[in-house]
């Protein structure tokens, strides 16, 4: 007898990010509006390019790693997303029934 596979969702880490926050963003942030946002944060990063190319900057900058992590179903890895019908939830994604905890 074979043993039937059921869908769950699982915590699946699906991408990482370096994320560096500039210096003294936050004290000038409030006043601008996002397209001035986006304009003074494409400036900052051009400026931190010329940083890592030449080492003189003393600014202190943030560096951090980001995990990217989603519910996915266990069998097809897809975004989880229930399906319900005829109140059996499947995964809406491979249209397996769902694991049913006791």
């Amino acid at each position: 007898m074979t043993e039937e596979k059921l869908a769950k969702p699982i915590k699946k880490l699906i991408d990482l990010r370096v994320v560096i926050d500039p210096p003294r963003l936050t004290y000038s942030w409030y006043p601008l509006t996002m397209e001035q946002r986006a304009k003074e944060l494409e400036s900052w990063a051009q400026e931190l390019e010329e940083f890592f190319r030449d080492h003189r900057s003393q600014d202190r900058v943030s560096i951090n790693v980001e995990k990217v992590i989603e519910e996915v179903c266990n069998l097809c890895n897809s975004k989880w997303e229930p399906w319900v019908e005829d109140g059996i939830t499947y995964c809406a994604n491979c249209g397996i029934g769902i694991e049913r905890s006791n």
